[in-house]
């Protein structure tokens, strides 16, 4: 018997094994590099990784009677759906590492998410179905293209964060702020503040909305508007 020979495996099972592996590096592969192109994170090593894994442990499921072969029916209770709700769970600890948040943004849901669809590929090429595995290699490629496009296009506002800083506390200041940043076409989503006794210093911590860059840029740098001490862009 040679050593990579597997007693309950036909010869015509370790070709079908190797081109479903195959296939899933390679349609890995395809996502990843759409997303190293965009500079993200994860990219071909990393996807194509996640869909090889995916596909090798549906090939486990799918020879996992001829293994068994023998074995009394009775005697065997599996679901071969519980390994992809498995992969499915386990590979949310990947996508967990690429989100990162900072203050009032998150950063990698798109690569978490498409790490999670990656996976999903690699399970339908571990069980054959590779219609489907090409044309949502295909369907999400098409996304990420249009996106660059529908996001060129489409208006969005500018969110920013400001840190304001006065010499002393008035309770009428905040809806000052307020009627100011609405003459400039900006208003606040968001904000909180924080008085350090120690030097005599109130500051607000602002999230805001503009339409446009030019007035976020004017005010931070004229924080005469506000009559305050410093006016932060962060």
């Amino acid at each position: 018997m040679y050593l990579f020979e597997v007693s309950f495996l036909a010869p015509s099972d370790y070709s079908l094994i190797v081109s479903r592996m195959v296939i899933s590096v390679v349609l890995g592969m395809v996502i990843g590099m759409e997303r190293k192109r965009r500079g993200r994170p994860a990219g071909i090593r990393t996807y194509s990784i996640v869909s090889l894994a995916s596909c090798i442990l549906m090939l486990m499921m799918v020879f996992q009677w001829d293994s068994l072969a023998g074995v009394p029916l009775e005697t065997i209770r599996t679901d071969p759906t519980r390994m992809a709700q498995g992969i499915m769970t386990g590979i949310g600890f990947v996508g967990a590492g690429v989100i990162i948040q900072e203050k009032w943004s998150v950063h990698g849901l798109t690569s978490a998410a498409i790490i999670w669809l990656t996976a999903a590929i690699g399970i339908l090429v571990g069980i054959g179905f590779y219609f489907v595995a090409t044309l949502a290699t295909v369907l999400v490629i098409v996304i990420m293209v249009l996106h660059s496009y529908l996001d060129h296009w489409t208006p969005q506002d500018l969110y920013a964060q400001f840190t304001i800083t006065f010499h002393d506390y008035q309770e009428t200041r905040f809806e000052q702020l307020q009627e100011i940043l609405l003459q400039q076409k900006i208003s606040i989503t968001d904000y909180h503040y924080d008085f350090n006794f120690a030097e005599n210093l109130f500051k607000y911590k602002l999230r805001v909305c503009s339409p446009s860059n030019q007035a976020v840029n004017h005010i931070s740098f004229n924080p005469q508007l506000f009559h305050a001490e410093s006016v932060i862009l962060t």
